[in-house]
């Protein structure tokens, strides 16, 4: 089920990083993801 969750939160993290209008083609950091910084 961890892996769901890391899932899920990538998606909102990815989601959310977009949404603050950066350039940058890289996805948030996996540790950020995972605390769930950025869902």
């Amino acid at each position: 089920m961890e892996w769901i969750d890391f899932f899920f939160s990538r998606v909102a993290g990815l989601r959310s990083w977009r949404n603050q209008g950066d350039r940058l083609n890289e996805a948030p950091p996996i540790s950020a993801v995972g605390r769930g910084s950025y869902g």
